[in-house]
């Protein structure tokens, strides 16, 4: 009995080890293989303040995790992402604070991640770091309460206050944490994206307040672009403004006026104040230059941004730019996309940027001709591993886009891969209806942009002129944008050393659009270089003569020099006299003296 028994015995435990063996030898799930992975070169990085080493291991592990991860399941891509990031960041900082930096951002995922997905490449890292290293002193273990706010902060104020006068970054924390509860939006839950057109306010933290105190709650923003009295003095006689003798505060400039600009700029500077994203936005038409403000709005289901309060029907089609806190010019366009990012979740968001990241990982190696290290032998890994070829790089971008419309690094990467050549026309065409139908009618300005490269990535000039014209009748409602893609097919058919095509594109810019902006010059001095250098010098004057007949005479104000009736009239004078005709050229000047004075 006994031996039976034992030998019974015997054979459970032979079972029992047998399965434990087998479980053992299993593979372990990719997501896990990673973790411990990064846990192992983030401790490494705590311990020994070495961020070089871990960057190297981290890019390593992000090559193989690239390799194998099904676009489905891209957990892994963003959890390397965000370390691979933070670790670079964390590189920036100086040697003394590596360590204590990377602990702090290591505690605060959140935080860690809006910061490291919301630096772009026109922002400082050191700046920003600099940032949050003041923040950390003032509020600690808060930040990460705060994540976005705090990330926000960071990279508006990267490379210093926007003015003498501006809140502080403590005081800048301080007045929309502190009185979260009263901020339109909140702070916690917005994008960083948004969130930075909320805190790169401009005025000092007593107007702040004054603006809260009065406007708190303020469902429309855009309406305070008329609490600011117009200074017709100013703009129709030249007189000084009223504005310059006292200070420039939000609240002298409700009580003495300005014009467009400072109406812009306190219905910016409010918004901003009670928490609400805020721009102000200029363009120039055919008559002058003019500045409105841009919102975003929440009227019950509807959120999104409102450019349309202060800009006049003739501003409806013209190309809104914003001055951002960088201090570039982007176009407003731009902006108006990031309507897109309400109703994705952060994790989809910071998903979609990771895919960009293996996308740009995977051209860096595909351009250097190198290969993708071998797999992480995990359960949940692709059958076979991706090689770095351009159909990897566009299978990255397409879920990033399909993740996010506002992810704009997906797009720009389409473009750039157009510009260069590196896909082909059928790719570039798909990838163009894919941007018309998801943004070409909600958000035209940003997507006539990317088309543009898209487009000029089309090697073959007769194919390439094709799609301009496509393009254009595409925008046919939008009269700016379609005159702008028309001079790209003239400067085209200009550089393919056909000048009949271009001049005649160029005249009917010339003809079409003397009213709809500041491009119909470059068109006429363009037009006016091609008749000169075939030798039809006779055409040129009768060329101005045309346009300035088609533009409309400005309306009296100061800025009546601004417009397309007068700039094309002096020029139109100066060519009188190039060309010996001195009578028109006094009569134009008599007519300009009586109409602009």
């Amino acid at each position: 009995m006994n031996g039976v028994w034992n030998a019974s015995l015997g054979m459970v435990c032979l079972l029992v080890v047998a399965a434990f063996g087998s479980a053992q030898d299993d593979p372990l799930p990719l997501a896990r293989v990673v973790a411990d992975r990064l846990q192992t070169i983030e401790d490494d990085l705590e311990t020994d303040g070495d961020a070089r080493k871990a960057r190297r291991a981290a890019t390593e592990l992000f090559d193989r995790v690239i390799a194998v991860t099904p676009l489905d399941r891209p957990g892994p891509i963003l959890d390397v992402a965000i370390a691979r990031r933070r670790i670079r960041l964390v590189e920036r900082a100086s040697q003394q604070d590596r360590q204590s930096l990377f602990s702090f951002l290591r505690r605060s995922p959140n935080l860690s991640a809006a910061l490291c997905f919301g630096l772009d490449s026109a922002d400082s890292p050191q700046g920003a770091i600099g940032v949050l290293q003041v923040l950390r002193r003032e509020h600690g273990e808060r930040l990460e309460r705060f994540a976005n706010l705090t990330a926000a902060i960071c990279i508006v104020r990267d490379k210093g206050a926007p003015r003498r006068d501006s809140a502080t970054v403590p005081e800048l924390f301080a007045h929309y944490a502190g009185r979260e509860k009263r901020m339109f939006f909140g702070v916690r839950n917005l994008p960083v994206q948004l969130l930075v057109h909320v805190v790169d306010v401009a005025v000092s933290p007593g107007e702040m307040r004054w603006a809260l105190a009065r406007y708190g709650g303020d469902s429309n923003v855009g309406e305070r672009y008329n609490d600011v009295p117009y200074d017709d003095a100013h703009f129709y006689q030249g007189a000084a403004k009223k504005i310059d003798s006292h200070g420039y505060t939000l609240q002298n400039l409700r009580k003495y006026g300005g014009i467009c600009s400072d109406q812009g700029f306190f219905a910016s500077q409010v918004g901003k104040s009670i928490g609400v994203p805020a721009v102000a936005s200029a363009g120039r038409a055919g008559q002058v230059g003019h500045c409105w403000v841009g919102y975003f709005e929440g009227r019950g289901r509807t959120v999104g941004w409102n450019f349309l309060v202060g800009r006049y029907t003739e501003y409806r089609t013209v190309r809104g730019w914003v001055r951002d806190y960088n201090g570039r010019n982007v176009p407003e366009g731009r902006i108006a996309v990031l309507d897109a990012l309400i109703g994705t979740t952060p994790k989809r968001r910071r998903t979609a940027d990771a895919l960009v990241d293996a996308a740009k990982r995977i051209r860096s190696l595909r351009r250097g001709k190198k290969q993708l290290p071998g797999t992480l032998g995990a359960a949940g890994e692709l059958d076979a591993p991706r090689t770095p070829t351009v159909d990897a790089e566009l299978a990255f971008v397409q879920g990033a886009v399909d993740r996010s419309v506002a992810c704009l690094r997906g797009w720009e990467h389409v473009a750039i891969l157009a510009r260069t050549r590196t896909i082909d026309e059928k790719v570039i065409a798909q990838w163009a209806n894919a941007l018309g139908r998801v943004c070409g009618r909600d958000y035209p300005d940003f997507s006539a942009a990317i088309l543009t490269d898209l487009i000029r990535g089309v090697a073959d000039t007769s194919r390439q002129a094709t799609l301009w014209r496509k393009a254009r009748r595409y925008f046919r409602r939008r009269p700016d944008v379609a005159a702008e893609l028309a001079m790209q097919e003239a400067r085209l058919w200009e550089k393919a050393k056909k000048p009949a095509k271009a001049h005649a594109i160029y005249k009917t810019i010339i003809e079409k659009h003397a009213n709809d902006g500041g491009f119909v010059l470059d068109a006429l001095a363009r037009a006016r270089a091609l008749l000169e250098k075939n030798k039809r010098h006779d055409l040129v004057p009768k060329l101005y003569a045309t346009a300035w007949g088609k533009a409309r005479q400005p309306e009296p104000s100061a800025v009546r020099k601004a417009s397309n009736w007068y700039r094309i009239a002096r020029a139109y004078a100066d060519i009188c006299d190039d060309y010996g005709m001195e009578k028109t050229a006094k009569k134009v000047r008599r007519k300009i003296k009586s109409v602009i004075g």
